[in-house]
C-alpha cells in the first residue's frame, strides 16, 4: 500500500583530517570519526542524530572533542 509503514532508515559514517595551518597560522591538525542515523518518515519530514569524536593535535590548544548533534526537519 503506497505511503504505509515506518519509513526508510539510513546508517552513515564518516572520517576526515582537517589540516588546521595556513602560513602564518598554526592551527594543528584535527582528526574527526562521525557516525549518523537518518530517519525519513516520509517525504516531507526527516529526523537525523549524528554522534562522533574529533582529535586535535597540534597548535595553540590541542585537545578532544565528543560531537552529538540532532536535527529535525520539515518541509512544506
Amino acid at each position: 500500500v503506497n505511503g504505509a509503514g515506518w519509513g526508510a532508515w539510513e546508517a552513515a559514517g564518516r572520517i576526515s583530517i582537517v589540516d588546521l595551518n595556513s602560513d602564518p597560522v598554526e592551527g594543528g591538525r584535527m582528526r574527526i570519526v562521525m557516525g549518523g542515523l537518518n530517519w525519513y518518515w516520509n517525504q516531507y519530514i526527516r529526523w537525523q542524530l549524528n554522534a562522533g569524536y574529533a582529535a586535535v593535535s597540534g597548535g595553540p590548544t590541542p585537545g578532544n572533542l565528543l560531537i552529538v548533534e540532532g536535527r529535525f526537519e520539515g518541509q512544506f
